[in-house]
């Protein structure tokens, strides 16, 4: 699925309504919550399909991806990782876990894309 030219900075992905629904509400009762776009991409296997074209697209900077686990959080997490290594971005292992800032959102340089490297800090 084409991603439009005028793609905003940063954007959600998530698996369905539902999800799309509680996130949205989370982030209404949240000031510190930045506003982004959810979009739903109507099921694991489009989203998935998805994952390359919303992380290259022009002026992207990040792409959360929020899916079920519920039968097997390994294979799902695997499947995830792969798609983003298609797109150029050094997924953590399994079993990773996201550093978090005390305002709760995730620390910059998850992920980065490993054609835009971050400097390293002294």
């Amino acid at each position: 699925m084409p991603v439009p030219h005028t793609s905003p900075p940063r954007v959600l992905l998530v698996e369905g309504p539902d999800d799309k629904h509680v996130v949205a509400h989370l982030c209404r009762n949240d000031a510190l919550m930045p506003e982004l776009p959810i979009l739903d991409k109507g099921g694991i296997s489009p989203l998935l399909k998805a994952i390359e074209a919303e992380v290259m697209a022009p002026s992207r900077e990040a792409v959360g991806i929020m899916v079920d686990a519920n039968d097997s959080p390994g294979n799902r997490w695997l499947a995830v990782a792969n798609q983003l290594r298609k797109a150029g971005v050094n997924a953590p292992g399994q079993g990773a876990r996201l550093a978090c800032r005390s305002g709760g959102t995730a620390q910059d340089g998850f992920g980065n894309r490993s054609r835009r490297p971050e400097r390293q800090r002294a």
